[in-house]
């Protein structure tokens, strides 16, 4: 799932896949953004290993910020594979990520998450405590983040590249220019 959003948002997507008796499990992650980015990260590889034997085949799916701690998840498993080989026994078994909206060279739409944040805190109010997110993230959607990608994983993208007035409106970004869809 995406920033401020929980995997309860997929869930008619994944009462599809039960409905048509599709042949595949679903199952979904749930990161806190008032946490570390890398910890989010670590805490899904865990999260994998510790499922490994439930399953031959990955294909992760993550949304937006979602798209990134999974691939940073893969990432760190990859690297602690190649230290003790004994480690993240999952890892051969992911064979897709597909990231769909993932902002992997920031967002700008983290300036007006930065003004809302300015506000929270200077307001004195805990109406929007649970808004806050952590600086390790804020600085991931802002700048950006490369993730070395793991050898015999396929990478697929989905992005936009149409403007809506969100974009348009907040952005100025002129209709005819492709862009991350946001």
């Amino acid at each position: 799932h995406g920033l401020f959003s929980a995997p309860d948002r997929f869930n008619n997507l994944i009462n599809d896949f039960r409905l048509t008796k599709q042949p595949w499990q679903v199952w979904t992650y749930a990161y806190p953004a008032s946490q570390d980015f890398e910890r989010d990260a670590q805490q899904l590889a865990d999260l994998l290993e510790q499922h490994q034997k439930e399953y031959d085949e990955i294909t992760i799916i993550g949304h937006s910020l979602g798209g990134l701690i999974s691939q940073e998840a893969v990432h760190r498993a990859d690297v602690a594979k190649k230290i003790d080989s004994s480690q993240y026994s999952f890892l051969p078994k992911v064979k897709k990520i597909i990231i769909a909206g993932s902002p992997n060279k920031g967002s700008p739409a983290i300036e007006i998450y930065k003004n809302f944040e300015n506000f929270i805190i200077n307001s004195n109010s805990s109406i929007g405590k649970p808004f806050i997110i952590n600086s390790s993230i804020v600085q991931i959607l802002t700048n950006g983040i490369e993730i070395p990608r793991v050898k015999g994983v396929s990478y697929i993208a989905v992005a936009g590249t149409k403007s809506f007035p969100f974009n348009e409106y907040y952005f100025l970004t002129p209709k005819r220019t492709p862009n991350d869809g946001i």
